[in-house]
Protein backbone atom coordinates (compact mmCIF):
# COMPACT_ATOMS: atom_id res chain seq x y z
CA UNK A 1 0.00 0.00 0.00
CA UNK A 2 1.17 3.56 -0.53
CA UNK A 3 1.04 6.09 2.00
CA UNK A 4 1.60 8.91 -0.10
CA UNK A 5 -0.34 10.37 -2.81
CA UNK A 6 0.83 10.92 -6.13
CA UNK A 7 2.74 14.00 -6.76
CA UNK A 8 0.62 16.60 -9.04
CA UNK A 9 0.98 16.96 -12.87
CA UNK A 10 -0.65 19.64 -12.98
CA UNK A 11 -0.87 22.15 -10.16
CA UNK A 12 -3.00 25.79 -9.87
CA UNK A 13 -3.12 28.10 -7.22
CA UNK A 14 -5.56 31.20 -7.00
CA UNK A 15 -6.52 31.10 -10.79
CA UNK A 16 -8.57 34.77 -11.86
CA UNK A 17 -10.25 34.94 -15.49
CA UNK A 18 -12.16 38.42 -14.91
CA UNK A 19 -13.75 39.93 -18.20
CA UNK A 20 -14.21 42.97 -18.94
CA UNK A 21 -17.49 45.15 -19.37
CA UNK A 22 -17.29 48.21 -21.73
CA UNK A 23 -20.03 50.55 -22.00
CA UNK A 24 -21.23 53.81 -23.51
CA UNK A 25 -19.95 55.68 -26.88
CA UNK A 26 -16.50 55.83 -26.02
CA UNK A 27 -16.55 51.98 -24.58
CA UNK A 28 -15.09 52.91 -21.12
CA UNK A 29 -14.49 50.38 -18.76
CA UNK A 30 -17.00 50.51 -16.09
CA UNK A 31 -16.30 47.06 -14.63
CA UNK A 32 -15.75 43.36 -14.82
CA UNK A 33 -17.23 40.03 -14.95
CA UNK A 34 -15.62 37.27 -12.71
CA UNK A 35 -15.69 33.92 -14.32
CA UNK A 36 -13.40 32.23 -12.04
CA UNK A 37 -11.65 33.81 -8.84
CA UNK A 38 -9.70 32.24 -6.79
CA UNK A 39 -10.05 28.35 -7.90
CA UNK A 40 -6.95 26.39 -7.07
CA UNK A 41 -6.85 22.70 -7.74
CA UNK A 42 -4.06 19.69 -8.61
CA UNK A 43 -4.34 16.93 -11.72
CA UNK A 44 -1.99 13.65 -10.77
CA UNK A 45 -0.28 11.93 -13.63
CA UNK A 46 -2.82 8.90 -13.47
CA UNK A 47 -6.02 11.45 -14.26
CA UNK A 48 -4.39 13.17 -17.12
CA UNK A 49 -3.62 9.23 -18.34
CA UNK A 50 -7.28 8.10 -17.81
CA UNK A 51 -8.46 11.69 -19.50
CA UNK A 52 -6.65 10.43 -22.62
CA UNK A 53 -6.79 6.92 -22.22
CA UNK A 54 -11.28 7.49 -22.46
CA UNK A 55 -11.39 8.98 -26.25
CA UNK A 56 -8.64 6.85 -27.70
CA UNK A 57 -10.66 3.35 -26.37
CA UNK A 58 -14.15 5.07 -27.28
CA UNK A 59 -12.60 5.80 -31.02
CA UNK A 60 -10.96 2.07 -30.85
CA UNK A 61 -14.33 1.00 -29.97
CA UNK A 62 -15.97 3.15 -32.78
CA UNK A 63 -13.69 1.77 -35.37
CA UNK A 64 -14.34 -1.86 -34.46
CA UNK A 65 -17.90 -1.38 -34.97
CA UNK A 66 -17.32 -0.07 -38.32
CA UNK A 67 -18.65 3.62 -37.30
CA UNK A 68 -18.55 6.00 -40.82
CA UNK A 69 -17.70 9.30 -40.06
CA UNK A 70 -18.77 12.17 -42.53
CA UNK A 71 -18.47 15.74 -42.33
CA UNK A 72 -21.06 17.04 -44.74
CA UNK A 73 -24.27 14.19 -44.62
CA UNK A 74 -25.58 12.31 -42.71
CA UNK A 75 -23.79 8.73 -42.84
CA UNK A 76 -25.46 5.05 -42.81
CA UNK A 77 -24.39 3.24 -39.95
CA UNK A 78 -24.04 -0.71 -39.64
CA UNK A 79 -26.06 -1.98 -37.28
CA UNK A 80 -22.61 -2.85 -35.82
CA UNK A 81 -21.79 0.89 -35.24
CA UNK A 82 -24.72 1.65 -33.37
CA UNK A 83 -23.89 -0.98 -30.73
CA UNK A 84 -20.60 0.16 -30.55
CA UNK A 85 -21.83 3.59 -29.91
CA UNK A 86 -24.32 2.06 -27.31
CA UNK A 87 -21.34 0.29 -25.72
CA UNK A 88 -19.18 3.42 -25.68
CA UNK A 89 -21.58 5.39 -23.44
CA UNK A 90 -22.47 2.57 -21.43
CA UNK A 91 -20.34 -0.34 -20.91
CA UNK A 92 -16.98 1.59 -21.91
CA UNK A 93 -17.28 3.95 -19.39
CA UNK A 94 -18.65 1.54 -16.28
CA UNK A 95 -14.94 -0.56 -17.15
CA UNK A 96 -12.92 2.67 -17.11
CA UNK A 97 -14.44 3.59 -13.31
CA UNK A 98 -14.29 0.19 -12.06
CA UNK A 99 -10.72 0.23 -13.32
CA UNK A 100 -9.94 3.42 -12.15
CA UNK A 101 -10.99 2.42 -8.61
CA UNK A 102 -8.80 -0.31 -8.61
CA UNK A 103 -6.21 2.17 -8.81
CA UNK A 104 -7.31 4.37 -6.32
CA UNK A 105 -7.71 1.83 -3.80
CA UNK A 106 -4.12 1.45 -3.29
CA UNK A 107 -4.15 4.97 -1.80
CA UNK A 108 -4.83 6.16 1.60
CA UNK A 109 -5.93 9.89 3.27
CA UNK A 110 -3.69 11.65 5.41
CA UNK A 111 -4.68 11.42 9.10
CA UNK A 112 -4.83 14.99 9.37
CA UNK A 113 -7.91 14.91 6.35
CA UNK A 114 -9.64 11.66 8.02
CA UNK A 115 -11.24 13.68 10.90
Amino acid sequence: MLDAAPAPLVQVDGLKMHFPIYTGVLRRHTGDVKAVDGVSFSIPAGETLGLALGPFLYAGVLALGGYVSSTDAAAAQPDSARAAIALGFTVLPALLVGASLLVLRRYRLDPEVRR
